[in-house]
């Protein structure tokens, strides 16, 4: 599987239907440490996890590699959007995602989806996919 700037993406061997996340973008020194960020990582995923059409994501554990201990995270598998043009992306996804939005009460601003405190960010093709019922859905914005 893929990964962005943030995670590594693995097929979880034990279910298809799921992927493993390893959070690359954050690490702690020791075991002690790890056992102290489960609060901290659940904070995050609650955040990321109340964002409209957010893939919902779940801590799974900690991964040694090196001398770093890592995140992992379960997530429901979707097939990412297919490569498409700026023209499709522009004129099909992006109204599509913006209505979305607006319907639960997000306005766009400067390319960002903002609703209070919340912002949205990095949305695009590379970070979203459809679900079974046609739903456009992040997993990782």
């Amino acid at each position: 599987m893929e990964g962005g700037n943030e995670q590594i993406v693995f097929q979880d061997m034990s279910n298809p239907n799921q992927v493993l996340k390893i959070q690359s973008d954050i690490s702690v020194n020791s075991p002690f440490d790890a056992r102290k960020k489960p609060s901290l990582m659940n904070i995050r995923l609650s955040s990321r996890n109340k964002v409209p059409y957010q893939l919902h994501s779940k801590l799974e554990g900690f991964i040694k590699v090196g001398n770093r201990y890592y995140p992992v995270l379960k997530q429901k598998k979707i097939t990412p959007m297919p490569k498409m043009s700026s023209t499709i992306i522009e004129s099909a996804i992006k109204p599509r995602i913006t209505n979305s939005l607006q319907e639960k009460g997000f306005t766009l601003k400067d390319g960002r989806y903002i609703r209070g405190n919340t912002i949205l960010e990095d949305i695009k093709p590379d970070n979203m996919g459809i679900d079974e019922s046609g739903t456009i859905r992040f997993f990782d914005v």
